[in-house]
């Protein structure tokens, strides 16, 4: 990793972050729904030459005077310098003075007397009294080593373990890094009996005494680690604890509503004098994450995109969480915050940490100012609305309003809206304003119902952006999963990714093409031993109902004619092939076990068919490997060292001990058709697939800017290089993309020894390197390069494929209320499609 860049310490707030932060200017109507003020960064500069060329920032804290950051000082390995990697506390002065190493800092030295000792720090704090805690593990090793081991050309871990020691301490230190109390935690979990502790689960209050978080329980100790005692909560799942301003401790607990069957999130404090539960405060249905307070505020909580503190002190009818700050306002993207800290002032500092494409931290700190938006240069909004944010959404939403000097995006994460009662009450929230006219000019449109907006007219035309934008057009990208997104002709979304939803099964069992009837798929199922399901334990009516759905709703509505066909023969088939399965099933007293994994069960015919997402190129090898028996696998173990003369690999029955230290199993498949994308049964046989895409958005048709709006939404269709996506999971839309990807998959690597020379087999052949592993219900696999074959059967899966996966909640509720009826035997089949058929078509024709 190489050190952050060399600067001087500034805290400026330079004009182009004035640009990057603009008001609404003529955008008065959206001015009225954002908050009057927003909270400005003022970077602050590092200059930490005293680190030397190599280091990393691992967390933070600040006093409100100074930031005190823990560093990882490390030798440059790669330019063949030795040693270990050493700590420091640096000083960062809020008033712009040189940051300085904490002078009296010495970490603890490992144990003597062992082959190899390391010790680590992390989790940098503050404490109650304004001392500072650090956290020290170390671990040390010795081995059974011969008197002729020579470190130079052998392994130590090659050899049997004699003695392993963890140790734990809590360090409090002083304001120049002097340790003032070493705690030893080494042992504590045996002592609480716990079967573990959790990382982030220690806190310390003003008196001095140690809280420790476990499952379902919580540990208040002394300085000297006797237990004083302990307060449980069977909703209580461990992680962190929040120092509330008034010096108590609390943690977040369920509080379930059995009657009502919905449930609340609290913090609850601890109450030392009456050793039990203290105060508790009502969070938000998403507020999943709690940090301690300060000042006028107990503690803080995130919801969505916000910041809230919740007050000490509440007038009656008065809400006792306040909105603080939009972190994305100030764009900063909280997924990378290490720490932030309220400074006496009201500003605000924070740290950030997240990871460059080529490797290495990239570290900002800075110090947020609440700004009214009319003394901000004027830009003009664009309105963004989504149900929750993701990482790399988040980091392309700061990037646009970082670089635009004319635009900025403002976003509403309607999750906040959502409660213990009603967990989708953001979505009907969204839903509502956007059929009544208020629609965001941009949104993401994960689980709304896109084919009604589209049919109303709400969202534009998106083909002819791309189309006319210089860097793409449709032969670009993978255009055949874009028409399937069409409605009408029109494309009113675009994603960056897609996977393929589908039915595996074996080819000797199901047949080699693609597609089947219902008939076809019970001729296959009773050729199977007898009690043979067709999926996995646990699918019921209703769970293949909703997946059916998920699958085909464009099949069965038609948003542009107001046309339904649930009273077609294919919907029929569809039903009653869901009522081929159980009505529940009990998961409180299922118990798995390897005999009853997929794996297993497929092997024993008690099992004919997956039902899977195809994401990867690889992952079909899983699948071959699952289906296809004997055939299909050859297991080969490896033993070899590397050694410059280089080494065979012998394939045998039983598994031998490789270079590590333990057993290396690994599953290959040789390349062959052992399956088929059958996909679900369809009344026409059709392939019975579909796609699933990923991080939807769609601009609305009344968007104040769609020029700027497309400026900003094309980033999903360029290339990886150019939108900084580099960890999609699933298939990528741009076309160069999707074709290295199946290049790198299909791209064969051998296994070298130390020298380079390659390692053989008894054959005297190299031998495959495995391109990385795959796992499944019961079986994993290291797959290899992806065979042409491979490759052509699931590009004949793309090209048969027509329809994406969708949702309508409203239309679900339909169907599933009426089918209830049907899967229960109190209505036929021909009533219970007629009944959906009329009561689907009336909400289509009033909605459309």
């Amino acid at each position: 990793m190489s050190k952050i860049r060399n600067r001087a310490v500034v805290l400026l707030l330079t004009f182009s972050m004035l640009l990057g932060l603009a008001a609404c200017g003529k955008d008065k109507d959206n001015a009225q729904q954002l908050s009057a003020k927003v909270y400005v960064p003022q970077y602050i500069d590092l200059d930490l030459d005293m680190l030397g060329n190599n280091y990393d920032l691992d967390g933070g804290c600040t006093d409100g005077t100074n930031i005190y950051l823990l560093a990882d000082i490390y030798p440059d390995w790669e330019a063949g310098e030795e040693g270990d990697t050493r700590y420091a506390i640096i000083r960062v002065p809020l008033d712009g003075s040189e940051p300085s190493e904490l002078e009296n800092f010495q970490p603890g030295e490992p144990p003597e007397g062992y082959d190899d000792a390391n010790s680590y720090l992390n989790n940098i704090r503050m404490g109650a009294d304004g001392s500072l805690w650090v956290e020290e593990n170390v671990s040390a090793t010795s081995y059974d080593l011969p008197e002729t081991f020579d470190p130079e050309t052998e392994y130590m871990w090659n050899y049997e373990v004699l003695e392993n020691v963890n140790l734990e301490y809590q360090v409090q230190l002083d304001s120049t890094g002097t340790e003032i109390t070493r705690i030893e935690t080494s042992g504590l979990a045996e002592k609480l009996e716990a079967e573990w502790l959790y990382s982030d689960g220690t806190a310390f209050d003003k008196d001095g005494d140690m809280y420790v978080s476990m499952d379902r329980r919580i540990a208040v100790l002394d300085a000297s680690l006797n237990v004083r005692f302990t307060v449980e909560d069977d909703s209580l799942w461990g992680g962190s604890l929040v120092l509330l301003s008034d010096g108590t401790v609390g943690a977040v607990v369920s509080v379930s509503d059995t009657i009502n069957q919905t449930y609340t999130r609290q913090l609850r404090s601890i109450d030392k004098d009456a050793k039990d539960w203290g105060t508790s405060y009502d969070l938000p249905e998403n507020a999943y994450e709690t940090y301690s307070g300060g000042g006028d505020y107990l503690f803080y909580y995130k919801n969505g995109e916000t910041l809230y503190g919740y007050k000490a002190e509440v007038e009656e009818g008065a809400e006792p969480g306040e909105r603080l700050l939009s972190w994305l306002d100030a764009d900063i993207n909280s997924d990378d915050i290490q720490f932030f800290s309220f400074l006496p002032d009201g500003r605000v500092v924070v740290m950030t940490r997240s990871w460059r494409s080529g490797g290495g931290p990239d570290i900002t700190l800075a110090i947020l100012t609440a700004t009214d938006r009319s003394e901000l240069p004027e830009k003009v909004t664009l309105t963004y609305a989504t149900m929750s944010l993701g990482q790399q959404e988040r980091n392309r939403i700061i990037e646009f309003n970082k670089t635009s000097t004319t635009h900025r995006i403002e976003v509403t994460d309607y999750s906040e809206y959502a409660t213990s009662e009603d967990y989708f009450a953001g979505r009907t929230r969204l839903n509502t304003e956007i059929l009544t006219g208020n629609t965001p000019d941009i949104i993401s449109v994960y689980g709304l119902p896109l084919r009604q907006y589209g049919a109303k007219g709400i969202l534009e035309d998106l083909w002819p952006f791309i189309e006319k934008d210089p860097d793409l057009g449709r032969e670009k990208l993978m255009e055949k999963v874009l028409v399937a997104a069409e409605q009408d002709g029109k494309l009113y979304q675009i994603f960056d990714s897609f996977s393929i939803n589908t039915i595996i099964g074996s080819s000797k069992v199901v047949g080699e093409n693609m597609g089947w009837t219902m008939a076809e798929f019970q001729e296959a199922l009773s050729s199977m031993p007898e009690g043979c399901t067709a999926f996995g334990e646990g699918y019921t009516k209703s769970d293949m109902l909703g997946t059916l759905l998920y699958q085909n709703l464009d099949s069965y509505v038609d948003w542009e004619t107001g046309e339904c066909y649930f009273d077609s023969d294919s919907f029929k088939t569809a039903l009653a092939f869901c009522n081929t399965f159980p009505s529940e099933f009990d998961w409180e007293n299922y118990e798995y076990s390897e005999e009853n994994s997929d794996t297993a069960r497929i092997a024993s015919g008690r099992q004919m068919l997956n039902n899977t997402n195809i994401s990867d190129f690889r992952s079909m090898q899983l699948y071959e490997a699952q289906f296809g028996g004997e055939e299909a696998l050859q297991r080969f173990y490896l033993s070899y060292d590397y050694s410059p003369e280089g080494h065979t690999v012998e394939v045998s029955d039983v598994p031998v001990v490789d270079q590590w230290g333990g057993t290396n199993e690994s599953v290959r498949v040789i390349p062959g058709r052992y399956i088929t994308f059958k996909g679900y049964p369809m009344e026409d046989g059709s392939c019975g697939s579909s796609f699933s895409i990923s991080n939807g958005v769609a601009i609305s048709s009344t968007c104040k800017d769609k020029e700027a709006a497309w400026s900003f939404i094309r980033d999903l269709l360029l290339p990886d290089d150019e939108n900084n996506n580099y960890w999609r999971w699933n298939f990528p839309v741009n076309k160069a993309d999707f074709e290295k990807m199946a290049a790198e998959s299909m791209e064969k690597e051998y296994m070298t020894n130390g020298d380079g020379s390659p390692v053989l087999d008894l054959d005297g052949n190299p031998i495959e390197q495995s391109k990385g592993g795959w796992g499944t219900s019961g079986l994993n696999i290291d797959t290899r390069a992806v065979s042409q074959e491979e490759y052509d059967q699931i590009m004949e899966l793309y090209n048969a494929i027509t329809n994406i996966s969708a949702y309508d909640t409203s239309i679900s509720d339909i169907v599933n209320d009426v089918a209830g009826s049907y899967f229960a035997g109190d209505k036929s089949l021909d009533d219970a499609a007629d009944l959906i058929q009329n009561r689907v078509k009336t909400y289509v024709n009033e909605n459309r």
